[in-house]
């Protein structure tokens, strides 16, 4: 991959952006949606400034959202991905792992509000606290609105507490590519 420069133009940098996202996902239909929607600054000759990197990335996180550009100059690109590094368990739960809220109204109405699903190895024991002190309420509502996602295993600890242990399909992974 070429280093980008002082002097790289914009839509050099868009490009790059594109033949980079190839390199990892393929040809497939993401790409050419990521391609698409940067195709406003082909020919672009600005020069990669704050604000013009910055409306390349709006664009790129229309089609991938964890999309992040930021002008350091030097950098060499990376060839192979490092990986995310492990979660810190013990921080996710004392952070409470994403239960925001357990409260019990007198009316006999229960509210869980979770803002994420944290790693369940730290998730799943502040759940079934969670899930304790709502035992027995006349109803229950799961809050999910501000809800990040997260690990599909802490989905399945939240379904089983509430449809019951009985086994079931939840969900299917698919490639987005």
């Amino acid at each position: 991959m070429t280093p980008i420069s002082r002097q790289t133009p914009l839509g050099d940098v868009a490009a790059l952006l594109v033949d980079r996202v190839e390199s990892h996902y393929g040809p497939g239909p993401r790409t050419q949606r990521l391609q698409t929607a940067l195709t406003a600054f082909d020919g672009d000759q600005r020069q990669v400034e704050p604000d013009s990197l910055a409306e390349v990335e709006v664009k790129a996180k229309t089609v991938f959202r964890h999309i992040e550009l930021s002008r350091a100059y030097g950098l060499e690109a990376q060839q192979h991905s490092p990986g995310w590094p492990p979660p810190n368990l013990r921080a996710i739960q004392q952070a409470g792992a994403n239960v925001a809220a357990v409260q019990r109204e007198p009316a006999g109405t229960a509210l869980i509000k979770l803002t994420g699903l944290a790693p369940v190895e730290a998730a799943a024991s502040i759940l079934a606290g969670a899930f304790a002190l709502v035992r027995h309420a006349a109803s229950i509502v799961l809050e999910l609105r501000d809800n990040s996602g997260g690990d599909p295993a802490t989905v399945a600890v939240v379904v089983d507490w509430l449809a019951g242990s009985s086994p079931r399909h939840l969900f299917d992974v698919a490639n987005g590519a």
